[in-house]
């Protein structure tokens, strides 16, 4: 399901145009990946605001199980990131350093989840008469690079290595992560101890964030 679209715009910079192009493509494959689904909810473009900080999210997927923040990233050449998590990018055969886009993502995460927790009662509402939490919730972020970009991250640490996909890898690695079991799996089912939304949790998330989007997210 794709409650919020990313926003046609373009500006009078090459770089801010190659990072749209980027967060559209990213979007792209989003929406053929789960327009149609009941299990997860994409929300593109969003910026939220908690304690006096804001965030900027690319794009943020809601699922049975929590929440997952995903960063595009457009980079043309070469990206490398080391032992300690660090980045350098090359651009016209020169080397320079660059912010982590994992870390930015994990900002954004930490902010998100704060605002969520703060306003429980306000994105799922009371299941018979109890309020549920969301601290315990999945949380977890993505890079997406651009496709033409090469990236070497055969030293990086395995936990940031993983979270770094080209774009057209990003559904696939979303389902890994995601990892909804199989109707008939029902051994996976059982074993499978992730707080969950309920069906009317979860509807409750999409009614609340599609009609109350003003109060609790800001586009």
């Amino acid at each position: 399901m794709i409650l919020k679209d990313k926003t046609q715009t373009s500006s009078a910079s090459i770089k801010h145009d190659a990072g749209i192009k980027q967060e559209h493509d990213v979007a792209l494959y989003l929406r053929r990946a789960y327009k149609n689904s009941e299990q997860v909810m994409v929300l593109n473009d969003l910026s939220i605001e908690h304690d006096g900080e804001s965030a900027q999210i690319d794009h943020l997927i809601v699922y049975t199980y929590g929440f997952i923040v995903v960063e595009s990233k457009s980079i043309r050449g070469e990206v490398n990131v080391n032992e300690y998590g660090e980045w350098t990018r090359s651009y016209k055969g020169q080397w320079s350093g660059m912010p982590s886009p994992i870390k930015q993502a994990e900002l954004q995460l930490k902010l998100l989840k704060q605002y969520l927790c703060v306003n429980t009662e306000k994105v799922i509402g009371k299941f018979l008469g109890i309020q549920q939490g969301l601290g315990a919730r999945c949380y977890d972020v993505f890079c997406a690079i651009s496709s033409d970009a090469i990236i070497d991250r055969s030293n990086a640490p395995k936990d940031i290595a993983d979270k770094l996909v080209k774009s057209e890898f990003i559904a696939d690695a979303l389902d890994k992560k995601m990892n909804f079991k199989k109707f008939y799996n029902v051994v996976g089912k059982i074993a499978d101890t992730r707080p969950s939304f309920s069906q009317d949790e979860f509807n409750h998330v999409c009614v609340t964030v599609k009609l109350k989007r003003q109060e609790l997210w800001h586009p």
